[in-house]
């Protein structure tokens, strides 16, 4: 692997990350202050906890590890990062 497909494939490995990261503060900013922004006495509770905080929290959080691993087991690859004489090139 040249050294120019190794910054290309770091390149895409970092934008997925930060892919990934956005989607995960838009959806628990979404639920959080969508939900959470009402009246305290108005939260639909499930197993004692708000709504909101389960579908930001709980479910962002399962979400976002699934999304990990998917994007880990699909797009990113192992990279040799010793010199060899192709990637002098």
């Amino acid at each position: 692997m040249t050294d120019k497909e190794k910054h290309g494939q770091l390149n895409r490995e970092a934008l997925a990350t930060l892919g990934l990261y956005g989607i995960f503060f838009l959806w628990w900013y979404g639920w959080g202050y969508g939900l959470g922004s009402g009246n305290p006495e108005s939260y639909t509770y499930l197993f004692g906890l708000p709504l909101w905080f389960l579908l930001s929290c709980v479910g962002g959080w399962l979400g976002i590890s699934l999304g990990v691993f998917w994007v880990v087991r699909g797009f990113f690859r192992e990279i040799p990062f010793e010199e060899t004489p192709e990637s002098s090139r």
